[in-house]
């Protein structure tokens, strides 16, 4: 069964293969959605998916644990695989 975690994460093995090999895009705000805390919500990505990063500027709402900063595209690789 495919469920909405085997979704995201597939994805975001194919953003960070992408984010590492930097060549798919020149600016961020081509690409990047901006979103306030309580924008970014189960519902919202039921409803719209998470087809692209997003990018939120004010965390309040956002009810999420946050990687640390020493958390790597490497640590990603490590945790879902390698790029296909």
């Amino acid at each position: 069964m495919f469920t909405f975690i085997d979704g995201f994460l597939k994805n975001a093995v194919v953003f960070a293969c992408l984010v590492d090999k930097r060549t798919f895009f020149y600016s961020a705000d081509k690409v990047v959605k901006k979103m306030k805390g309580h924008q970014f919500d189960l519902d919202y990505i039921e409803e719209h998916g998470f087809t692209q990063p997003v990018l939120v500027h004010e965390f309040h709402g956002l009810d999420l644990k946050v990687p640390p900063s020493s958390f790597t595209v490497n640590d990603v690789e490590r945790l879902v695989g390698k790029c296909i």
